[in-house]
């Protein structure tokens, strides 16, 4: 296991010197916006929801236009209004919308598809019908690109799962981030200590492991404008700056704006002197 550096102690005493000598409180462990939080959490698992109705629908229509293969009539009399269009010049999706008029009926068939060339023209567009269940109509070009259809409503599955996992992992940080704050705010844990913790920054999040209770728990926190105070860069993690509770080994990475502790503006500007002195 990689450690901090030994020199840098003689730093965070001075740090903590300049920390006020009152009962401190841990504002928030992650950007602080609940109300953000829970938008992100219903946004993610609403668009997961109605991806998977979506993909459910998708799959209906293909199994359907499956029984077509090999076994179809065209139906000349019939009419087909709409197009299939292209939506990149080349290896993107095409969109089908087409209504299907065929004696009193009208049938509406709308799917997206991988298109791998421009071959698909809406001249050759033909209306077709099951041989032995005439009631079962579509039209001749989502028979032809049904694999790709197939390999399409696969990949919405799959971005579904996805969405519906990131949302499940924001809404387990949320309970986390409460008991880190509990802890870090109880008086026993007091005055905390100033260390280094290894974490995985990319653009927009951070992701760290800290003592829950006695439980070693992986985080994930929001970023944004609030960037922690990487004292050293690594290929795979930094060393941050961080505070740790008295009496267990909870910890949480500072921000540059010291935003997540309540310090008075004056309290923010002696301590970030004393930061910059030994890390700026």
């Amino acid at each position: 296991m990689i450690k901090p550096n030994p020199e840098w102690q003689a730093a965070f005493n001075y740090i903590e010197q300049t920390l006020p000598q009152r009962p401190l409180k841990l504002k928030h462990v992650g950007d602080g916006n609940l109300l953000k939080q829970v938008c992100i959490i219903i946004a993610l698992f609403s668009g997961a929801i109605l991806l998977l109705f979506f993909t459910f629908d998708n799959v209906k229509d293909i199994i359907k236009d499956r029984k077509l293969v090999d076994n179809y009539v065209v139906l000349d009399n019939a009419k087909l209004h709409g197009q299939c269009e292209d939506s990149s010049n080349r290896y993107f999706f095409e969109k089908c919308e087409v209504v299907i008029s065929y004696q009193d009926q009208k049938i509406k068939k709308e799917f997206d598809f991988i298109s791998f060339n421009s071959s698909s023209s809406n001249d050759d567009l033909q209306v077709i019908a099951q041989k032995d269940d005439p009631s079962n109509i579509s039209f001749n070009l989502a028979i032809n690109v049904l694999k790709s259809r197939i390999i399409t409503n696969i990949g919405y599955f799959i971005f579904a799962l996805v969405t519906f996992w990131w949302g499940y992992t924001v809404i387990t940080n949320v309970p986390k981030q409460g008991r880190v704050k509990k802890i870090m705010n109880d008086p026993a844990n007091q005055p905390w200590q100033i260390i280094a913790m290894p974490v995985s920054c990319d653009i927009d999040s951070m992701e760290f492991t800290t003592d829950i209770y006695g439980e070693e728990t992986d985080l994930t926190i929001d970023l944004k404008h609030k960037k922690p105070l990487i004292i050293s860069p690594m290929n795979d993690k930094n060393w941050v700056l961080a505070v740790k509770a008295k009496q267990t080994n909870t910890s949480v990475p500072l921000t540059t704006s010291l935003h997540n502790i309540d310090l008075s503006r004056q309290e923010k500007k002696e301590v970030k002197a004393m930061i910059n002195k030994f890390f700026g």
